[in-house]
Order: C-alpha cells, then structure tokens, then sequence
C-alpha cells in the first residue's frame, strides 16, 4: 500500500516508517522537523535509502494545508498516519499557537481528504483510511481505578485540550461526511530516539543530567503514576488498527501497569549505575497525578497486546 506519515521524523512515527518499510508499504514522510531544531535526524537517510520519500522543512509542515493538498493529490495514499503535533511542553509556554496548530493540521487532513474521496468515488480506488494518533493526555487525571475509552474526558492542559478538539472533529467526519477514520490513544511511550533537544522526555532529560554529574530532576514527589508502553508495541498496535480498527473508534494502546515517576527514575539509575539523589521541584502546570489505562478493546477488537516488559523498555531506551 501506499501510506503517507505526517510527523515522520518524530520518536513514534520513525519506528512506524521503519515497520512499514519492513512491511513492504510505499513510504512518504512528511515533517517540518521543529521538535528536531530543523536538523535531519540520521534516521531519515537510512529509511530513504530504504525506498521511502520525505518532505521536509517547510514544505513539510502539515499545518500549511496548500502542503498536505499537494502530498495527498500527488502521492495518492491508501493510508495516512497523523502523529504531526506540536508537543504538551510547547503548549505550557504558547498554548493558543499550540491549539491552533494541533487542531489546523487534523482539519488540513480531514478536508482534504474528503475532496480526495469524492472524486475517487467515480474510480475503483477505495477511500483513504486515516489513522489518528490521540493521547492518554485527553483523559485527564484517572477518576475510576483504570481508565478505558469510556472514561470521561478532562483535558488539563492546552495540548490534551487541542488532542481533545482534534478527536472530536475525527469522529465528526466520520459521522457526518463517511471518512475512514480511526483513533488510538498511546499512553506513555518509550524507547530508542526519544527527544533529546527541545521538551526532551523524561529517560533522555534523566540520562543526559547523570552522564553531566547532575542530579535527575522530579516535578513534584513523584509519587505520580503513568502507564508506560515501548515504542515497538505501540507501532505494533497502529498497525493492528490500519488493519481492524472500526471507523470513528477509538483504542486505547497501553501496557495495563501503573508504575510511578520515582520508580521509573528508580529504573533509569539501576540500569545507569547512578547512586546519588534527586532534586524535586514543583509541579508542572496541568500534570495529571495518575495515569493507568485498559487495552482491552484493543486486545479484543484488533488483536494486539503490549509484549515488551518495562523494564526492557527502558533498558532500550537507555542504550537504544
């Protein structure tokens, strides 16, 4: 198949390239390379020479809906992954540039795929199938004792509100104008290339202060609970909703273990060998206080569920 991904240089989205390579899909990644300071990152040459095609700089900014009318007439997907976002860090300091963004680059998609399908409809081409990439940041703070895809939804901060925004004009088309369309909700994720430059992860941020002799630092007392995925599961589970994912459903893809920020940090150091202390700090603006999601429908519906443990997770997000 033919599969466009939008924020194909980012942490997720360059493991899914990679997959769907392997896989034998025709490529074309799309990224403007914000999150990478407008450097290329060395894997887009090593999948380039793989056979797959990049937009970059500029012209890769899906945002700019003249930039996803002229990828999506000319290359013609059969699928697109949408993981181009700007970042819930880069919505603490330009929140309104932050839900414009967000919610400007899922409607450039959605638009423009319905004047594409439209006129496929008088050829035996099938509709483009999009699928969406949400966040467990629209959830909010758990309010139940696991959260499923039913669990009310309470944004806490500009990015969860414009991921929010996003799901709902999906579902919208979905519903009003017949597009394909599904969502899923990494909770998470980790693993080799997460971001190390601007609003670095948690392991990169962590790893890069021990390797300068400076404590880790917490936000809070770290009592505060995430579910954390490797990266490899979750390419694994939007693939499976490429696959079986309902139109205008949502997955959650998730491991089901809750496990706090301190002991995650606590993980980071062992596999580090770092003995020495933390510094706390004060609570970031908006931070849920616990995250524990259901991979259920998931499991059921798409036939997928998380296999690499955490601590291996971590342990290949150190040392990649």
């Amino acid at each position: 198949m033919r599969v466009i991904v939008l924020g194909a240089a980012g942490f997720i989205a360059s493991h899914l390239v990679e997959e769907l390579i392997r896989q034998g899909h025709e490529i074309l990644g799309m990224d403007d390379l914000s999150i990478h300071d407008g450097q290329r990152p060395k894997w887009v040459h090593s999948t380039r020479k793989n056979g797959a095609k990049w937009i970059l700089g500029g012209v890769g900014d899906c945002a700019n809906e003249w930039n996803i009318h002229q990828e999506l007439t000319e290359f013609d997907p059969d699928v697109i992954f949408n993981l181009a976002v700007k970042p819930l860090p880069h919505s603490l300091e330009y929140p309104v540039d932050n839900f414009k963004t967000n919610t400007a680059i899922i409607y450039n998609i959605l638009d423009t795929m319905k004047r594409v399908n439209r006129k496929r409809e008088y050829t035996d081409r099938n509709p483009i199938r999009l699928i969406h990439f949400s966040s467990s940041e629209v959830y909010g703070t758990a309010q139940d004792d696991i959260m499923t895809e039913e669990h009310v939804l309470r944004p806490t901060t500009p990015y969860a509100a414009a991921k929010n925004a996003c799901d709902a004009l999906v579902i919208s088309y979905v519903k009003t104008y017949g597009i394909d369309a599904t969502i899923v909700r990494p909770f998470n994720t980790i693993g080799p290339r997460q971001n190390d430059k601007s609003y670095a992860a948690i392991i990169p941020l962590t790893v890069k202060r021990i390797k300068e002799g400076i404590p880790p630092i917490i936000y809070g007392d770290g009592s505060h609970t995430r579910d954390f995925t490797a990266v490899e599961d979750i390419v694994r589970g939007a693939i499976a909703a490429m696959k079986h994912g309902r139109p205008g459903e949502v997955y959650n893809l998730c491991s089901s273990v809750e496990t706090s920020v301190i002991q995650l940090m606590d993980m980071i150091s062992d596999e580090l060998g770092y003995k020495g202390g933390y510094q706390f700090s004060d609570e970031r603006p908006g931070d849920v206080t616990r995250h524990l999601g259901c991979n259920l429908k998931a499991k059921k519906e798409l036939g997928w569920e998380p296999k690499v443990p955490i601590r291996e997770a971590v342990r290949r997000a150190i040392h990649g």
